[in-house]
């Protein structure tokens, strides 16, 4: 069995669509909360697996270049730099506030709410935004 989000990802918990080892679906599951708890745990646990994305704890730069807007980062997983195409479809808001980066090559990451960053790059972000 695979687990996969459906969108939006503002609803990480729920319509979780359940596929068998050939990639077909099987069912959705609505909403976890309303599995028991060991059920519950074993689905947010694979869930974090599949959908790891590091966290960005710093922005030192965001610039446009030849129509892509290049982003340095550190998250904490290390130094991060994410290219995007542009800006309306590659940052979408995150479940837990914050956004999500997703570049060319299909890597992600995680940008906090700006009152987790640092002033420099609340500054950074809001430039753009």
């Amino acid at each position: 069995m695979q687990l996969y989000r459906t969108f939006p990802f503002s609803h990480a918990e729920r319509y979780l669509s359940v596929r068998n080892s050939d990639g077909n679906e099987i069912g959705i599951i609505p909403d976890i909360t309303q599995l028991d708890e060991d059920s519950q745990i074993a689905i947010r646990l694979e869930l974090k697996r599949r959908y790891f994305v590091p966290e960005v704890e710093q922005i030192h730069s965001i610039r446009e270049k030849d129509n892509i807007w290049v982003w340095e980062l550190t998250t904490d997983r290390g130094a991060f730099r994410v290219e995007l195409e542009n800006l309306h479809e590659h940052v979408q808001p995150s479940p837990e506030g914050g956004m999500i980066l997703q570049d060319m090559f299909g890597r992600r990451c995680l940008v906090p709410p700006l009152s987790k960053l640092d002033a420099a790059s609340r500054r950074w972000l809001k430039r753009l935004f």
